[in-house]
């Protein structure tokens, strides 16, 4: 049943999508938690067991400042780094589909992505995958 939903979904995209457009994204998802980088930081340093049940596998909104953009090694996806202040790196992952997103915010930036959270690594990095949603968070205090 998965497979033939699967493939109807690919047959009524290619009879939706016209030549040379690409998809639009699908709105993103309405998140489960919502944290900063630092929060992130801190919860793993903390526990990493009790931070995994609070954020693997959910939907997540994070808020951070962006240390550095680039594509994912031997892929077309891109990814976001962010500064945490300790040993745990923060990455989060777009599909090349979600790329317009990217190339509008640069390093330095404080932004708001909303994505799957995916775990740690045992090289302590942590993983926000197929983000649907980016935007500059306005710094200003008024």
């Amino acid at each position: 049943m998965r497979k033939l939903t699967g493939i109807l979904l690919v047959i009524l995209w290619f009879a939706n999508a016209s030549e040379g457009q690409r998809p639009k994204p699908m709105a993103p998802p309405k998140p489960d938690v919502t944290v900063t980088v630092e929060e992130l930081q801190k919860d793993y340093t903390d526990n990493e067991i009790a931070a995994e049940r609070k954020y693997r596998l959910k939907t997540l909104e994070v808020t951070g400042k962006i240390k550095e953009i680039s594509r994912v090694a031997k892929s077309s996806s891109t990814q976001i780094v962010f500064e945490t202040g300790g040993d745990i790196i923060v990455l989060a992952h777009f599909l090349k589909e979600n790329e317009d997103l990217v190339v509008k915010v640069k390093r330095g930036d404080t932004v708001t992505v909303i994505g799957h959270g995916a775990g740690i690594t045992k090289e302590k990095k942590l993983d926000i995958t197929r983000c649907s949603a980016l935007k500059k968070v306005d710094e200003r205090k008024d």
